[in-house]
Order: C-alpha cells, then sequence, then structure tokens
C-alpha cells in the first residue's frame, strides 16, 4: 500500500498517543517531524544490514591510474541566461571551480533533468586585429550561440562583457582596449550543455556540481567489485577484487606497481570526494564493475511518496516515535520499544550478508608423506 511521508508522521504520533485518526496534524508538528525521518534515513543508510540493496556502477580504468575521486556533490550556484534548443548558456561570472562533467540545474526549469557542463569556453575569431581603443567588432562567422552578454578573453589577457546575438556577427563590449591584439579571442563565458533549454530565459541561478573520477553520490562503503576483460574473440572474463582496508592497502610498498587488473582495492571515505585506491594498478581500460550501498534519500516534503520494500514503513513509523517522543515529552511504552526493535531486527535478518564460505588451497590437503622435498615447498610447489 502506497504512503507519504505524511503517513509516517501520522503513524509515529499515533503510536505516541499524540494523534487521533481524522485530526489535522498542525505545520509545526509536520516540519519537525519531516526533519526528524529525514535525520533517521541520513543514520540508518550507515548500516549496511538496514539498506536493502545496492547500487551498480560500471567505469573504465584508466591505464597506470590506481587513485580515483569518488562523488559528485552540489559546489554552489551562477547567473547564466539560457536559449531554447540551443546546447550552451553564457554567464559573465563563471565559477573558477566548475568543470566538464558538473550538472547543472536551474531555477527556473529551464534546463532538462541530467543537463552537464560539455566545454567551457570557445575560441572566437575575429575577421581583423582589433585596434586599441576598439569597443566593437566583427566575427569571422555568425554567433550561433544565445543572445545576451558574455565574458570575451582578448589575446592579451583583458577581459571584457561582450554582448553578442545570435545569427548576427557584431560584437560590443563598454570600455576599450587597452592595446590593440590579435584576431583571436575567447568566449570565456560560454558554457557548452549537453542538453538543450526548454524554455529562453534572460537571467537564472544556475546550480552546479562538482564530479569526482567516478561521478556518483559520494558512497558510504564499497561492497566489492570486479574488472571485465574482454578478449579480441569476444568473450568476458571477469576477475573479482577484494575491499581491504585503507590501513591494509598502504602496507604495499608500491602502489603504481603495473598489473592487468587490480585484485585489491581500499576506500577512503574522505568528503566532500571520497578516494577508491586500487592495487596494482590496471594496464588496460577494461571495465569495472562496483557495488555501493543504497543511500536513503531525504524526503523533500510531507507529500513525497513513501517508496521502500515491505517492512520499512512499518519500522520507520515505530522508529520516529521514539525520536519524538522526548520532544513531545511523551513516554515510551515497553510495547513501543519492543515493537520498534523487532520491525527493525526483522529488517536486518533479511538484509544481513550470508556468512561468506572458508576456501584453501587443495595443494595443502593432499598427503605429501612421500615427497622428500615437503620442507622446501610445504605443498605449493
Amino acid at each position: 500500500m502506497a504512503s507519504t511521508v505524511l503517513d509516517i508522521i501520522q503513524g509515529a504520533l499515533l503510536n505516541l498517543n499524540s494523534y487521533s485518526p481524522g485530526e489535522s496534524i498542525d505545520a509545526a508538528t509536520t516540519s519537525v517531524g519531516l526533519q526528524l525521518l529525514n535525520d533517521l534515513f541520513d543514520s540508518y543508510s550507515t548500516d549496511r544490514d538496514f539498506v536493502w540493496s545496492q547500487n551498480e556502477t560500471q567505469i573504465l580504468w584508466t591505464p597506470g591510474k590506481y587513485q580515483y575521486s569518488v562523488g559528485n556533490y552540489t559546489a554552489g550556484t551562477f547567473v547564466g541566461g539560457t536559449q531554447t534548443g540551443i546546447l550552451a548558456l553564457l554567464s559573465s561570472t563563471v565559477p573558477s571551480n566548475l568543470i566538464v562533467g558538473s550538472v547543472l540545474t536551474d531555477s527556473s526549469g529551464a534546463l532538462p533533468s541530467g543537463t552537464t557542463v560539455s566545454q567551457l569556453g570557445v575560441p572566437l575569431n575575429f575577421t581583423s586585429g582589433v585596434s586599441a581603443n576598439a569597443t566593437s567588432g566583427f566575427l569571422a562567422s555568425v554567433w550561433t550561440y544565445p543572445t545576451g552578454q558574455v565574458n570575451v578573453t582578448f589575446s592579451d589577457g583583458e577581459v571584457r562583457a561582450a554582448t553578442l546575438t545570435n545569427g548576427a556577427t557584431a560584437v560590443v563590449w563598454t570600455t576599450g582596449l587597452t592595446s590593440a591584439v590579435t584576431s583571436s579571442a575567447t568566449a570565456s563565458g560560454l558554457i557548452l550543455i549537453s542538453k538543450a533549454a526548454t524554455a529562453t530565459v534572460a537571467s537564472d541561478t544556475i546550480t552546479y556540481t562538482i564530479p569526482g573520477d567516478i561521478p556518483i553520490a559520494r558512497p558510504l562503503r564499497f561492497r566489492n567489485g570486479f574488472t571485465r576483460a574482454t578478449s579480441s574473440n569476444s568473450s568476458n572474463l571477469d576477475f573479482f577484487f577484494e575491499f581491504k582496508s585503507y590501513e591494509e592497502y598502504k602496507r604495499e610498498l608500491l602502489k603504481n606497481v603495473p598489473g592487468p587488473w587490480p585484485f585489491i582495492a581500499a576506500y577512503r571515505p574522505d568528503y566532500p570526494l571520497g578516494q577508491l585506491f586500487v592495487y596494482p594498478a590496471p594496464a588496460a581500460s577494461y571495465t569495472a564493475f562496483l557495488y555501493t550501498d543504497v543511500i536513503m534519500a531525504d524526503a523533500a516534503n510531507p507529500s513525497t511518496l513513501f517508496s521502500m520494500p515491505q517492512g520499512y514503513t512499518r519500522a520507520f513509523k515505530k522508529l520516529l516515535a521514539l525520536e519524538f517522543a522526548p520532544i513531545l515529552m511523551k513516554p515510551v511504552s515497553r510495547e513501543l520499544r519492543a515493537q520498534a526493535k523487532e520491525a527493525k531486527d526483522l529488517i536486518r535478518a533479511l538484509n544481513a550478508s550470508p556468512p561468506q564460505p572458508l576456501t584453501y588451497d587443495t595443494a595443502i590437503s593432499r598427503s605429501e608423506s612421500a615427497d622428500a622435498s615437503w620442507a622446501q615447498h610445504g605443498g605449493f610447489a
């Protein structure tokens, strides 16, 4: 049965005798309940037996590279303009830390979901050199990007906020150049994007992210992974690598030692970008399959759909009631504590990983009593 976040909040208050069916909950209590529930999502995402699944991420190893940054965090905002159907936006304040691959969202909704930065800046070629004190020039070809103001960096390093018009060649800026420059310049305030805007916006607030080498949400932990090696006859072989602690990884003497693919990996959960280390350094751009725990996403508002597998609705109603109790100064009954523990334990038991079977080299299980060289090879010859 579908539930909303408000249903979970109502259920929690019902468990504390702070709510009657049909009664409306005031906005302040609902807001507090939403914050407490998001705190629970955040906290229980750290419990590997409480989350129900893993995410699979596929990347290509970079030959010789043994350290990869992991994550994609929101870094800030800037002001930019878009135009319908054009794969670019203009800005006079491009952040210095904006990079190719950053995900862009905007307050007006003109940028489609999943829009990323494809390129920063494009070269400009004027029909001739631009003289000192000049406040305008003509491009060798028409401007195919949005109409508006964009920073232009001239060949001598001077920067001017210039106005360019889609379909025209004229470029106009306000303050004359200090010296004559060559015909080359760069539209440094132009950002090429992966998806065209759906509406014309003269000025919009753009939120951007900073992606790591592996541009996924920063994981709390990695489970395991493997490298898929593809041969010339199109057959695939998967080579498993084991995740060890960062302390164990540091014991490896030569970190950049080359190998066909890694056989151990370690994750250092730095913030905001984690760091993935592998050993040995892969020698080819084979595909790596990485597995990370699901992170429960925050609910945006009380009407957000609560969509989790069976058992979680009851568990969060009980757990949220325990969070609410001290705030509302309500006593917690033994029955409620027992029910909360039961609901949580049932989920953890369902998600717990089965014990891994022990393995050993079959050579050590054979009788070597008649082998005179046993003392030299110990069964591992």
